[in-house]
């Protein structure tokens, strides 16, 4: 059988969703599929339950390995992948049966190297549309540069992004990924998709975007704001900066130096924030330390004198003026109340 898509799962201590998610993919449409199962270590039932369905369905491939995170997982699965195309499916997720078939249809038709649709954020009692800024359609390489390039990494927004850089949402041609792998370094723990799709698409000579498509159902955590403290997440934004900076200079396609260093503005509110979930230990005056660093950290300085922040909306703009006059006591008071609101709408929305 001529595998058109192959369909790499990295799966991790997910055994109350992983029915859900296998069985969506062994539903598909699109019947010319192989399915990598990547067991990375899961300390729960995961791995047996991939091997169960792997006697069930002659489609299914395991992987068991020892654990070494979610990189190391998707170069295992694309090191056995056959298909023309592959794509990604978090093992806490599900898809629409026909998600393969129209994103393969539209790699087929137009031979393209990257098909794009959208997704939905799957909350407790709601769900929310993912937003697709690109318009729908084709784009050759001129089309590519000239319209995906120049908001490719940030658009002069707050995490501004022209094209979602998740995976899942996407099949990239074979050719396209292992060409790539060698830029997604398994020391990066924050933004990986960020680093295939970015350099995917510095490869990519046809795009076709499916605008008003969203097969994909992204399962969120509404309560993940008050947990899930990185003590790494400041220096894991650095390393995905670094890596951004090395595959643009590296392809030497395009300028994204600005957009880099735009893009590296919005995630350093997101260290700051990191600094206040529930399980962080530190003492507020050793927060305060934490959101110092981050801030006179030089290459901070150097983006905040360069980047225009304009079109940030006006409650980052403030965050950003503080950041630039260092007034590190009023960001963490900012910063606490704007956590203190957040764990309010959480628990209102979870009595209604």
């Amino acid at each position: 059988m001529l595998v058109k898509v192959s369909v790499i799962i990295p799966v991790y201590n997910v055994e109350q969703y992983i029915h859900q998610c296998i069985d969506s993919v062994r539903a598909q449409t699109l019947p010319e599929i192989e399915i990598i199962l990547v067991d990375d270590g899961s300390p729960d039932g995961c791995g047996e339950i991939c091997d169960q369905y792997a006697r069930l369905d002659a489609r299914i491939k395991v992987i068991h390995k020892v654990n070494g995170g979610l990189m190391s997982a998707w170069k295992a699965g694309t090191g056995i992948a056959t298909g023309q195309y592959i794509g990604f499916v978090d093992s806490d997720d599900w898809i629409d049966r026909d998600m393969y078939e129209k994103l393969y249809a539209k790699a087929s038709q137009h031979q393209a190297d990257i098909v794009s649709c959208g997704l939905i954020k799957e909350g407790t009692n709601h769900s929310e549309l993912s937003q697709i800024h690109m318009p729908g359609g084709l784009y050759c390489q001129t089309d590519i540069r000239t319209k995906i390039y120049p908001s490719l990494i940030n658009n002069g927004t707050y995490l501004g992004r022209g094209i979602s850089p998740n995976r899942v949402t996407k099949i990239y041609s074979s050719q396209i990924v292992h060409d790539n792998l060698q830029y997604c370094s398994e020391d990066v723990g924050f933004g990986e998709d960020l680093l295939l799709t970015f350099s995917g698409i510095l490869d990519a000579k046809q795009i076709y975007i499916l605008e008003d498509f969203r097969p994909y159902h992204y399962r969120t955590n509404p309560a993940s704001i008050t947990g899930s403290y990185n003590p790494h997440s400041w220096q894991d934004i650095l390393k995905l900066n670094h890596n951004l900076l090395f595959i643009a200079q590296e392809k030497n396609v395009y300028n994204f130096e600005k957009q880099i260093a735009s893009d590296l503005l919005s995630l350093s509110l997101i260290a700051i924030g990191n600094e206040f979930h529930s399980n962080n230990t530190k003492t507020n005056a050793e927060k305060v330390v934490a959101i110092k660093n981050i801030c006179l950290h030089q290459q901070m300085v150097k983006n905040l004198q360069i980047i225009d922040v304009s079109k940030f909306n006006s409650s980052k703009r403030v965050q950003l003026w503080l950041i630039t006059h260092q007034c590190f006591w009023t960001i963490f008071l900012v910063r606490r109340f704007i956590y203190c609101y957040h764990l309010l709408k959480i628990k209102y929305n979870s009595v209604q």
